[in-house]
């Protein structure tokens, strides 16, 4: 028995060099994968409803994914996540069945939960604990947003709406990385100018929300204050209140100058005549930002006309799409609003993650986008305050994603992007839970005979 264990270590060492070749070839199998997942993200595909390729991809990879690496779905927030999004699924499928909602948008409802949990969990097992992957995700999916926005252009003759909808994605995320490239050698000054050039673009053509996404990225990652100058320190040592304090002031501090830069860049004349007119209209209503945000006040009317039970899977009700249209004429919108309802079939309107939830499925659609706002908020001041190398972009996502479930409708591209931003969020509120150098379930066998244990290939590389 002594000398069989003797004989077998040097044939671990003659094979050592096919294991290291295997696991490599593996990382790559993996990295093209997921690029490819990436760059198809944005591109659709009609069945019952509006679907992308890559959705269809991870529900077919799920399952042999969920048998090599399920253990990472075992993570304290991932289980709040699901269970939440199961209470969500109920509410939405009670609603349906009170209002009697037709088959048809029944599915679209169901199918767009669904697919949400898939897309979390399949997102969580493939990217936990690799930052590489990540950024090949991240890079692929601005790629594909660019080049699918060129081959199918937008229809619109305004430039805000042009870029919004069509190039605006994937530009402000290739500019956030490559900030993120000086950011992580400490060269804060080009990588404040990446975001200063992206943000000034945004403020030209009257992208609002991304301009204000951008300076709130910008004032938080970079260190305005420092923590010590000479031997006096400015911020305590030990992080705790203060910072949060310090953050939250930040991060405020720059959505009222990004309010008030907008103002003036409009009332300058630095915009065009029919962005300026527009945002006159908009200002109306109170605060720039936030004045062409009404469909949420009409979605919380629906709320409150029925706030345990919801409306159902994409309910249609003309009351409050003309009370809508109602409060755009107060103060001077100018839009067709015969045409904008019977295209719209008279939905809902809410424009907001959680209202929308709420209209649709009732009470039990709030508590998934509360907690998410929670951990967001969180995830948010960590990165403000410890700085990793990822910063930029780690804290473009979290605000974008703190901004769409309050002011942005749930649908579309949002499913797979917001997906891997709460695998994100997870990886880094939780760093410890699921360790990358555990072996996968099918591989312990394998590696056991030689008296080794391999890493999990599909998340190889900790930071």
């Amino acid at each position: 028995m002594h000398q069989s264990r003797v004989m077998m270590k040097p044939a671990n060492r003659w094979f050592a060099p096919a294991r290291r070749r295997s696991s490599a070839i593996m990382r790559i199998f993996v990295g093209c994968l997921i690029f490819i997942l990436g760059v198809f993200s944005s591109v659709l595909i009609h069945f019952i409803g509006d679907f992308y390729v890559t959705e269809v991809l991870l529900i077919a990879l799920f399952p042999f994914l969920a048998l090599l690496e399920g253990r990472r779905l075992l993570r304290p927030s991932l289980k709040k996540i699901f269970l939440l999004l199961g209470l969500w699924f109920v509410g939405l499928v009670l609603s349906d069945a009170y209002r009697q909602t037709e088959i048809i948008n029944r599915l679209r409802g169901m199918a767009l939960i669904g697919f949400f949990v898939v897309l979390i969990a399949t997102f969580s097992i493939i990217l936990t604990g690799d930052e590489r992957q990540k950024i090949i995700f991240l890079t692929a999916y601005a790629i594909g947003s660019v080049v699918v926005a060129k081959i199918s252009p937008t229809e619109t003759r305004e430039s805000d709406i042009r870029w919004k909808f069509g190039y605006a994605n994937g530009t402000i995320i290739l500019v956030v990385l490559v900030s993120c490239y000086f950011y992580a050698r400490r060269k804060y000054v080009p990588a404040a100018l990446c975001l200063a050039a992206i943000a000034g673009y945004n403020l030209l053509v009257n992208y609002r929300s991304a301009f204000l996404e951008i300076m709130i990225t910008a004032v938080l990652v970079v260190p305005i204050i420092p923590e010590r100058i000479g031997r006096f320190r400015l911020l305590p040592r030990k992080r705790g209140l203060v910072h949060v304090l310090i953050v939250t002031v930040l991060a405020l501090g720059a959505g009222w100058s990004a309010s008030k830069i907008l103002t003036y860049a409009s009332s300058a004349g630095y915009l065009t005549d029919q962005a300026k007119e527009k945002n006159e209209a908009e200002a109306k209503a109170g605060n720039l930002i936030l004045g062409g945000r009404r469909e949420f006040f009409v979605g919380l009317r629906a709320v409150a006309d029925s706030p345990i039970l919801g409306h159902g899977s994409w309910p249609s009700d003309r009351k409050y799409a003309e009370m809508m249209a109602d409060m755009e004429a107060e103060t001077g919108v100018r839009m067709n609003w015969n045409e904008e309802i019977e295209a719209n079939s008279g939905l809902i309107p809410a424009h907001s993650h959680i209202v929308g939830a709420w209209v649709f499925a009732g009470i039990l659609g709030v508590p998934f986008w509360a907690y998410l706002l929670w951990l967001v908020a969180r995830a948010t001041v960590q990165v403000a305050i410890l700085r990793p190398p990822l910063a930029p972009i780690y804290c473009y996502l979290f605000i974008t994603l703190f901004w769409a479930i309050l002011f942005s409708p749930f649908g579309s591209w949002e499913r797979i992007f917001e997906a891997v931003t709460i695998v994100i969020i997870i990886d880094l509120l939780e760093p410890r839970t699921v360790s990358a150098s555990k072996p996968s379930l099918v591989r312990k066998a394998r590696w056991r005979r030689s008296g080794s244990v391999r890493p999990s290939l599909i998340a190889s590389h900790r930071t």
